[in-house]
């Protein structure tokens, strides 16, 4: 943990550098290579920029992580920030130098500095991903195995994950995840990838399958509500993709599903209720990381999701594409009729209002196939 928080330091130095020298020369329309130049590589990798993607692509990455940290911020700071830049207006000066002493209320270009300065620092401090969740070990773990674990994850650097597409299949007595990966190589011969999913509840039984694409080469139990895993390829050259499939065949799983530390550029979930029909489903969309815990799940829910029940279908099937950003949890949950939940919830006290019924009707040959013989098989 000690190398991530120097990173995360070495970082934002970089960050602020970067962000202070955008206002060099014309500043904000410079050509996409000369744009780029403050940004070192290492410094767009760690901001989810594809650095093997075009320099235009790149840059509109970088540009809409900035736009974000804008937005965060206090108009004073966004309008003094935009200035310096020549962003929202371009005034023709070539030079910073020059655009410094004609700022319309702050005299003297040693306070335009500072001001400027100052406003930087708010904005790199908005444009930080929040700190990646610790892999949290087992009680009593070696440090040797710790190290292991952090060891694993690490392959994941190596990668620029493009797309995560999860299809959730709920069951009265099982629930099935298969995510199908696309990630793109950082650099020449890479070939291990590293996937973390959690569970929540302890006791959750798993069968793990890497079905497509790829092989499990090993699978970690860091404690008993996560799994840990390397997934190995074929050797990969930078800027090539690949694409794999991991499923998840589980019981007594909480009904949750979020993507714990997002780092897609694009993520959708599909939710299919087989036999049974949800009494609740909520959205969860731009939660900090490390919000739900064993205990608090359903006052999490009740208290910051949003409900999305009457969005289910008439096939019980339910249907979201995301819009990550600053590597936020993002996902679905749901509440079956008669399901215990761990922890409490609003909605076990006595006044809470019923919750909106889904459209969604069951049939008793719902997620089912067809052998040629006619006897039924379950969908795997």
């Amino acid at each position: 943990m000690a190398g991530q928080e120097a990173e995360r330091l070495l970082m934002a130095q970089l960050l602020g550098k970067a962000l202070t020298n955008l206002r060099a020369g014309i500043g904000w329309h410079k050509p996409d290579e000369g744009w780029l130049k403050p940004f070192p590589e290492a410094l767009r990798s760690f901001l989810g920029v594809d650095t093997a993607a075009p320099p235009a692509q790149q840059r509109a990455k970088l540009a809409a992580a900035i736009e974000r940290g804008l937005n965060r911020l206090p108009e004073a700071d966004r309008e003094l920030i935009d200035w310096a830049w020549n962003r929202s207006e371009y005034d023709g000066t070539e030079k910073w130098s020059d655009r410094r002493v004609n700022h319309r209320t702050i005299r003297g270009y040693k306070s335009v500095e500072r001001a400027v300065g100052a406003s930087i620092k708010k904005l790199v401090a908005a444009m930080m991903p929040l700190p990646e969740p610790p892999l949290e070990a087992a009680p009593g773990q070696a440090p040797s195995a710790k190290n292991e674990l952090y060891r694993v994850w690490a392959y994941r650097k190596d990668w620029s994950q493009k797309r995560l597409d999860v299809s959730i299949y709920v069951e009265p007595n099982r629930v099935i995840v298969r995510e199908t990966r696309d990630i793109a190589a950082r650099h020449d011969g890479v070939e291990r990838f590293s996937v973390r999913r959690s569970y929540y509840w302890a006791g959750t039984a798993v069968q793990v399958d890497v079905a497509e694409g790829a092989e499990l080469e090993q699978a970690f139990e860091p404690n008993t509500q996560a799994v840990l895993l390397l997934i190995r390829v074929p050797p990969t050259a930078r800027g090539d993709r690949r694409r794999f499939v991991v499923t998840y065949e589980t019981q007594d799983m909480a009904p949750v599903y979020s993507s714990g530390w997002l780092e897609f550029d694009a993520f959708t979930a599909r939710l299919q209720f087989r036999n049974i029909r949800p009494k609740t489903v909520w959205l969860i969309e731009h939660f900090p990381p490390k919000m739900f815990t064993t205990e608090n799940i359903r006052p999490v829910l009740e208290t910051y999701a949003e409900p999305v029940t009457d969005e289910v279908d008439a096939v019980c099937y339910y249907e979201h594409t995301f819009e990550p950003s600053d590597f936020t949890d993002e996902g679905v949950a749901w509440e079956l009729p008669d399901t215990p939940w761990r922890g409490g919830g609003r909605s076990d006290q006595a006044n809470q209002a019923p919750p909106r019924p889904s459209r969604c009707r069951t049939d008793p040959t719902q997620g089912t196939t067809y052998r040629p013989n006619g006897s039924p098989a379950p969908i795997p």
